[in-house]
């Protein structure tokens, strides 16, 4: 997933991550997100965002024309027109 609309942390806007777990008593999702990547290292931070910030993303297969992450937007979740994470569960 990554994360958009951040308004009070605009600097996660864009970054990747993965859930963790979620949702807690707040709505909101725990997220290891990756800061930096590079050839040597890879740091990481986990923190919690409301659902509405997080867009789910597909992996596009070789061979689709793709090669690469793209957000749900119509593939659908769970038959859901997916546009953040809220949407894609359900």
């Amino acid at each position: 997933m990554q994360l958009t609309g951040l308004l009070a942390a605009p600097h996660f806007n864009g970054l990747v991550g993965s859930v963790v777990s979620g949702p807690n008593e707040n709505g909101r999702f725990t997220v290891d997100l990756i800061m930096s990547d590079d050839d040597v290292t890879r740091e990481h931070q986990t923190k919690a965002f409301k659902a509405e910030n997080l867009l789910v993303l597909v992996d596009e297969q070789p061979g689709d024309g793709g090669g690469g992450l793209r957000a749900a937007g119509n593939a659908g979740v769970g038959g859901a027109e997916a546009t953040s994470f809220r949407n894609a569960r359900r």
